[in-house]
């Protein structure tokens, strides 16, 4: 379980990078987004239908409102990414959320919040969290960047950062949840996939972006398919988050993801895959991944 959880955050890191190289392709990150939430959509319809639990639609109807905002969650955390890209730089953009989603992981377990299973804060927990901060403050570079940048980014946008990032965390509880309710981690993320799905395609008629560049993206990535499997990547992630919360808490599957998510991006980065720009890992980065490692093995005791 502990090593699925970690494969989330490897796959949130490949989704990036390939998404990233689809951009290049259609322009616009809300028809990217989109493009990635129809094929999770698909993917899961499949795998949901091919189960024989299509009869728990008509359970729907009974359960509360509030377990279906998951999908809407997820956009706004990644309409928000896109814009504080542009407000704040990629590497605040990064660690903002990443503190957001920590911060709510803990507060979810400590008071069961959305029915998450309830973790009591120890100290060894509370030790093991500040390390995960401050080994996040180190690999995302944050520290260098405050002292070459004279000027800092309005307090608004790192309050948004900090709030995207603990709507995420929030989106992990509820799926979860939602998981278990309709005893099918299957079926909880496609109802979140498919809400996702919807929000974006308003967002992409709203925003007037080119379907056509759908059909260019095709025509250019015939021999590179990979690129259309961001999607896929993505139902894997919410898939497995709604199978993991309910077993190991927000909390702790967060902290294993941002693990996996971090060492994975780590790794792209040194060797440039997926059409990455090639920047090496320097020794402070890879000791402040195993200092990461050891933060959340003290979160787990």
């Amino acid at each position: 379980m502990f090593s699925l959880a970690i494969l989330l955050g490897v796959a949130v890191a490949l989704q990036s990078a390939v998404n990233a190289k689809l951009r290049s392709f259609v322009q616009s990150p809300f028809l990217t987004s989109f493009i990635s939430f129809t094929i999770g959509s698909v993917a899961l319809f499949l795998i949901f239908f091919s189960r024989g639990e299509a009869s728990l639609l008509t359970s729907l109807t009974d359960l509360p409102a509030w377990t279906f905002i998951g999908g809407l969650l997820g956009v706004v955390y990644l309409t928000s990414n896109i814009i504080l890209f542009q407000k704040i730089g990629g590497v605040q953009t990064a660690v903002l959320p990443i503190f957001g989603q920590v911060v709510m992981g803990v507060l979810i377990d400590q008071f069961g919040l959305f029915y998450a299973p309830l973790t009591a804060m120890t100290w060894t927990k509370a030790l093991g969290l500040v390390v995960v901060l401050c080994s996040v403050i180190i690999v995302t570079d944050l520290v260098f960047a405050a002292v070459k940048q004279k000027s800092d980014a309005p307090f608004i946008w790192k309050a948004v950062g900090v709030g995207a990032g603990m709507l995420s965390a929030i989106q992990a509880a509820v799926n979860g949840h939602l998981g278990s309710l309709l005893h099918s981690s299957i079926a909880a993320a496609t109802i979140s996939f498919v809400v996702g799905t919807i929000c974006l395609f308003l967002l992409v008629i709203i925003t007037k972006a080119p379907f056509s560049r759908i059909l260019f993206a095709l025509r250019e990535t015939r021999r590179s398919l990979w690129v259309w499997t961001g999607g896929l990547l993505g139902a894997f992630y919410v898939f497995g988050i709604a199978f993991t919360v309910p077993a190991l808490g927000a909390g702790q599957v967060i902290v294993l993801a941002l693990f996996g998510q971090l060492c994975t991006s780590a790794i792209i980065e040194h060797f440039g895959l997926f059409g990455a720009m090639k920047k090496p890992v320097r020794l402070l980065k890879a000791c402040a991944l195993l200092l990461m490692l050891g933060g959340v093995m003290l979160m787990k005791l």
